[in-house]
């Protein structure tokens, strides 16, 4: 009887709400699928995102990448005497490159994380009807540098995109921008994680 009182419970929730589900593409303009670790020192850039998942994109990126380094890599606000343009931009011209170089000496590479929330109207969990114009639009970038001959060797970008269109539910479960941000993430890293040459 108890068993039967809660399916009927589960499906009347069911009814009364909807779920959401983002879509994610990675960019076929940059489509370096495989890179080989070599041997040298690996900085990680601060990465700009919202405060409440930052450190957590940084631990996801030094526990993946650290395993095919014979060194831990190094956060930017932990090496000393390193000046680092706060933004790097998509494609950096050679002179940006060799400014960098210049500003990081002492170490290999450099590891950069770019995330942007274009549109941020849908939460983990919303009560009440979407509005059809509602939606997240996420993306996130991971680029690779040698710093010794000042060129990009690596970079791939994912982009997330939820929309709530038609939606006349009370209550929805859907995916936060934040959330979208990290599983963007997790995508490229388990492409490294794929396609890394030993």
């Amino acid at each position: 009887m108890k068993k039967l009182l809660w399916y009927g419970c589960i499906t009347a929730l069911l009814a009364l709400t909807s779920c959401h589900v983002p879509s994610y593409t990675f960019d076929p303009r940059f489509t370096r699928a495989a890179i080989k670790f070599e041997e040298g020192k690996y900085l990680l850039n601060n990465i700009k995102a919202p405060e409440s998942i930052r450190q957590k994109l940084e631990e996801m990126v030094t526990e993946e990448i650290s395993q095919y380094l014979q060194k831990d890599i190094t956060l930017v606000r932990n090496a000393g005497g390193v000046f680092i343009p706060f933004t790097i931009p998509e494609n950096p011209d050679a002179a940006f490159l060799e400014s960098l170089k210049t500003g990081i000496s002492g170490y290999d590479y450099l590891i950069n994380v770019r995330t942007g929330i274009l549109s941020d109207d849908i939460e983990d969990i919303e009560v009440g009807n979407i509005q059809n114009s509602e939606e997240n639009l996420v993306s996130v970038s991971l680029e690779i540098f040698d710093l010794k001959s000042a060129q990009s060797i690596y970079f791939q970008k994912v982009s997330g995109y939820l929309s709530a269109r038609d939606d006349s539910k009370d209550f929805s479960f859907a995916k936060s921008s934040k959330s979208m941000v990290v599983k963007c993430l997790k995508k490229i890293l388990k492409r490294i994680e794929k396609n890394q040459i030993p």
